[in-house]
């Protein structure tokens, strides 16, 4: 009877075990990179027609792969099932290249190695973001720094400033959010050629 009980609990125990596997539900994102058809060209003339984005910078949070939700100024809370599909910062360049490839004229040439420094005479951008993310409020928002360097000879800082940049999150869906920071790229795209124009 004694060895009787500890057998009997384990075939109890196995039949309560569930054994299948759990489905995977998460949803995997990526930033729109496609080009907004019917920009108008920016003639942007430079002895030096190169743009390269050495440096994208987010904060820690973003080190993992869910996307990012503020509760309030002090919490953030992380989606259990949306999630990048890639680093961030390169989605990021991504979008901003081709971006600005698709607003100035076929001279310029673009390059994206974040963490690499270019050898290339021309410009250099450095971004800083200190927000990517929807909040409580019902905004999508992107804010930070950008920062311009020439690299003839050397790099050289010709400007920095810093931006804030949202757009009305209607449905608090998180997965409507990958669209609406696509677009706010797109406005950092345009803010980066402004700046670009203002150094040269």
């Amino acid at each position: 009877m004694k060895t009787f009980l500890p057998v009997f609990a384990l075939v109890l125990l196995a039949g309560c075990v569930n054994l299948q596997p759990v489905p995977d539900n998460s949803r995997y994102h990526i930033l729109d990179h496609n080009t907004v058809s019917n920009e108008k060209k920016l003639n942007l003339q430079s002895t030096t027609p190169s743009l390269h984005f050495a440096q994208v910078d987010l904060p820690s949070y973003h080190d993992g792969k869910k996307l990012a939700l503020r509760k309030s100024p002090t919490e953030i809370q992380f989606s259990e099932l949306h999630r990048w599909v890639e680093p961030l910062e390169d989605s990021i360049a991504r979008v901003l290249t081709n971006h600005l490839r698709n607003r100035l004229s076929s001279n310029w040439t673009f390059s994206s190695y974040p963490g690499r420094r270019s050898n290339s005479q021309g410009y250099e951008v450095q971004l800083s973001f200190s927000r990517v993310e929807g909040d409580s409020l019902g905004k999508a928002v992107i804010e930070g720094q950008i920062r311009l360097f020439q690299t003839t000879p050397v790099p050289n800082l010709k400007t920095q400033k810093n931006f804030k940049i949202d757009r009305i999150w209607r449905s608090k869906d998180t997965a409507e959010l990958p669209k609406l920071l696509s677009e706010l790229m797109r406005d950092l795209g345009d803010e980066l050629l402004i700046t670009l124009e203002e150094a040269i």
